[in-house]
């Protein structure tokens, strides 16, 4: 068992290490378009961006995320929120950046 602890324990410092250097998402790293400023301004004053960049949700997930974030101080108005749900959806939304486009397939009815 004595044996055991230095070899955990140099595991666990590698992963410190790996996850220290790991690149972080930074405000001017997100993508450009409406709502990126408004985005910025809201939310990195208290998170890092890879906080929400590294998320994955619908338009109806980004709104409760942001309601959330309201009830727990966020100064926004209600057309911020909107701004900002947009902008996270369509940046950062299930469907965005898959990297091939979505095509849809009917099939004939039998």
């Amino acid at each position: 068992m004595k044996t055991r602890r230095p070899i955990c324990f140099s595991i666990l410092a590698i992963c410190f290490v790996v996850g220290a250097a790991a690149p972080r998402a930074i405000a001017q790293d997100l993508p450009d378009g409406p709502g990126k400023d408004v985005v910025v301004k809201a939310c990195t004053s208290c998170h890092d961006a890879d906080n929400f960049t590294s998320k994955k949700h619908n338009k109806a997930e980004w709104k409760e995320v942001v309601d959330t974030m309201v009830a727990y101080g966020a100064e926004i108005t209600d057309e911020q929120s909107e701004i900002i749900t947009t902008y996270l959806a369509k940046n950062f939304g299930k469907a965005a950046n898959l990297g091939a486009p979505r095509i849809s397939v009917s099939h004939p009815r039998r």
